[in-house]
């Protein structure tokens, strides 16, 4: 589900741990500690996002990202980090190239899935929407990914998109 407050990142020299504040209310309790190995990866991440876009900026001094995107980001570290035979059915490490695109897309999307790894090198993206409505949208190596869409009524609806319009399809899931 979304989580629409967006979180400031604060460094304190010294200290071990980088801290995102929600920017709204600076409640500390809920913050969200990172390690400087993950905070290096949601930079990175970040900052491919920007250079496969001509018109997004990371201030060098503070950059906003929903707790929720944080966590997905995180997720994704780890899937990276999966060994062969992780399902203990022989699937292979997802690959970079898949993970890569997840990462862009997940930091484009105001609106944040469950994200799994599939053991054919593909990661599913999972949204639960108004009015116990889902969708799903399976990402692999291939130009396209494929959406399978249940509406409010049980109707069901399974397409195949580009990746570039995978932001529009969520966008236009949620209305």
């Amino acid at each position: 589900m979304i989580n629409a407050s967006c979180y400031s990142l604060s460094l304190y020299s010294g200290k071990t741990f980088f801290t995102l504040y929600p920017t709204k209310n600076l409640d500390v309790s809920e913050s969200l500690s990172l390690s400087l190995s993950e905070l290096k990866q949601i930079v990175n991440d970040l900052t491919f996002v920007v250079s496969q876009n001509a018109n997004a900026t990371i201030s060098s001094k503070e950059f906003f990202i929903s707790k929720a995107q944080t966590e997905n980001l995180k997720k994704l570290q780890k899937i990276s980090e999966l060994s062969n035979d992780w399902n203990g059915y022989g699937a292979k490490p997802i690959s970079k190239e898949v993970i890569q695109e997840v990462r862009t897309i997940v930091s484009e999307l105001n609106y944040q899935p469950e994200i799994f790894p599939l053991p054919d090198n593909e990661i599913q993206l999972e949204f639960d929407g108004p009015n116990q409505s889902y969708m799903e949208i399976v990402i692999g190596t291939k130009d396209l990914a494929n959406v399978f869409i249940m509406d409010s009524t049980g109707n069901e609806v399974e397409k195949i998109v580009s990746k570039k319009a995978i932001i529009s399809e969520v966008s236009s899931f949620y209305g």
